[in-house]
């Protein structure tokens, strides 16, 4: 079991950024951070941000976003 599991809202918004990289979602994150005014959303941001510096690019590219997304997909159908 892999300690650096994502909740579904920290899937949901990695779906919305660019994921290809976990650098790439954490510069998106740090993007996003620049712009919310929300406290909710930025300690989420913050959240996510420290679960990805804390994970090796293999087990972000381990992620499966795709069978999320599909999950996603059938959930607002």
């Amino acid at each position: 079991e892999n300690p650096m599991t994502f909740t579904v809202e920290e899937i949901s918004l990695l779906l919305e950024v660019d994921h290809s990289t976990r650098k790439a979602a954490m510069q998106a994150l740090i993007a996003l951070l620049k712009i919310t005014e929300s406290a909710e959303l930025r300690s989420l941001f913050r959240q996510l941000g420290g679960k990805l510096y804390a994970m090796s690019d293999k087990d972000f590219e381990a992620v499966d976003f795709d069978s999320w997304k599909e999950d996603f997909d059938a959930e607002n159908e």
